[in-house]
């Protein structure tokens, strides 16, 4: 992910009033930006690693 995309995110997420989009967000910077692995950012999130990977190809695919 470039800086600006990087960027852009962080700045979304500070502005973010839906709850159920945080998760989201934050599965997005762990794995794009922090470059975490899949299980561990599941494990910090208390989500499955299949919701990790299909959020990540749904944010892929359009944001």
């Amino acid at each position: 992910m470039d800086k600006t995309k990087r960027e852009e995110l962080e700045k979304a997420y500070r502005k973010e009033k839906d709850s159920r989009a945080v998760p989201k967000m934050l599965t997005v910077h762990m794995v794009r930006v922090r470059k975490m692995g899949i299980g561990e950012t599941a494990a910090n999130l208390m989500r499955s690693e299949r919701w990790v990977h299909e959020w990540l190809e749904r944010f892929d695919a359009g944001g």
